[in-house]
């Protein structure tokens, strides 16, 4: 069978799959299950010098349907202290599972080296600098109130680097204008590795019955995180970016809810990828499926190791002035038996597009001279009658 191990930042794991900083990794006892049940390591919830609280509730949902396709949260970092999370990474600490300390406190250095002395002590393999949650920074110049701003990650970065002996990963927020400077200062600071992203500072909905938005908590609420499937399309350009910009290795996050998801953010530079949302969802006995799945993958395409396919997708972004905009494509009706006569194509098309499709009962027909080639037929087409030639 292919192999899963990499190496990530000097670190040997036994997969790439591992669990985010996030309620899933609240304590030891849960980390050790989750890798008695397969999971590569783990993140600790973030620690902090002094224990948060946090209110209840603090989950918010977005649905199509039944279905829910994000979630938003305004949770905070541990409610256990810097003694009791001692013990928790001895019983959390399994060989082969390195476990990685999540650690975050204010915009003062001293602190983050204070903070990093004590983490390192209770024996976590690698650390990683939560500079980037969203709805934690405001009041107590926290999170992302660092990592929207390239000189203090640089400075942090430097401090905890120069007072610990183990790998540090610093974990950048999407909520920033510029993924390449935030990497470049994380890099310059000394980072060993990158993990990305963390979740979009979002308002997830509104009860329009009350008003409230959600989350709701004592009749109040905040702008939140937001993870889940939606926040994908974000991490993996942002993960791509990092890529583009440097060398160091990365940690993947943000709506992996399969292997296949997994298997993209590798393919656009990622070592690991690291999960919440989807444990929180469907619990920790997904990534048996997950592992499964991604050596079918390996086997199929004649891939050994992860090394082998790790960034393949970079190759084929390219800065826009590069496209042609000759010869044109078409959309072409190349299963026509298929048709059931929905007469979805027509619709998109009239109103979205170029009213190039006609249809009468199952028959679709492209008028060759209107079509501009868009796409976007082939795309709501639930029977996959078209395709782009």
């Amino acid at each position: 069978m292919p192999g899963l191990n990499v190496n990530f930042a000097g670190v040997e794991f036994e997969n790439p799959f591992l669990l985010s900083s996030a309620p899933p990794t609240k304590d030891g006892t849960q980390i050790k299950r989750a890798i008695e049940l397969g999971w590569g390591g783990a993140v600790t919830k973030s620690l902090l010098l002094v224990p948060d609280k946090n209110t209840r509730p603090r989950l918010g949902f977005l649905k199509l349907g039944k279905r829910m396709i994000g979630m938003s949260n305004i949770e905070m970092a541990t409610e256990l202290s810097l003694e009791r999370w001692k013990k928790e990474i001895v019983i959390a600490k399994t060989p082969g599972a390195p476990i990685i300390g999540s650690i975050m406190t204010d915009s003062d250095p001293e602190n983050w080296v204070k903070l990093t002395k004590i983490v390192e002590e209770t024996g976590v393999d690698m650390l990683e600098l939560n500079v980037s949650c969203p709805h934690m920074s405001p009041e107590k110049h926290m999170g992302a109130l660092i990592g929207q701003d390239s000189a203090l990650i640089t400075l942090i970065t430097k401090n905890v680097k120069e007072n610990c002996s183990i790998p540090v990963i610093v974990k950048l927020t999407p909520n920033v204008t510029s993924i390449p400077d935030m990497t470049i200062a994380a890099k310059t600071g000394g980072a060993d590795a990158i993990s990305a992203i963390n979740t979009v500072l979002s308002l997830i909905g509104v009860d329009i019955e009350t008003g409230i938005p959600n989350p709701s908590s004592q009749g109040k609420s905040t702008f939140g995180g937001y993870s889940g499937p939606g926040v994908r399309p974000i991490a993996l350009r942002v993960v791509a970016e990092i890529a583009q910009t440097t060398n160091l290795p990365i940690s993947g996050i943000g709506g992996v809810d399969s292997w296949k998801s997994a298997i993209e953010f590798i393919m656009v530079g990622a070592t690991t990828v690291q999960v919440c949302t989807a444990i929180m969802w469907r619990g920790y006995k997904i990534v048996e499926n997950w592992k499964k799945g991604l050596q079918s993958f390996m086997e199929r395409k004649g891939y050994r190791s992860l090394n082998e396919f790790t960034g393949k997708s970079l190759q084929f972004l390219h800065p826009f002035s590069d496209f042609k905009t000759e010869p044109p494509i078409k959309a072409r009706v190349t299963h026509a038996d298929s048709c059931n006569g929905c007469g979805i194509c027509v619709t998109s098309c009239g109103d979205g597009a170029y009213n190039a499709i006609t249809l009468e009962d199952s028959d679709v027909a492209i008028d060759d001279q209107i079509c501009d080639g868009c796409g976007l037929c082939v795309n709501v087409c639930p029977q996959n009658v078209m395709t782009m030639g």
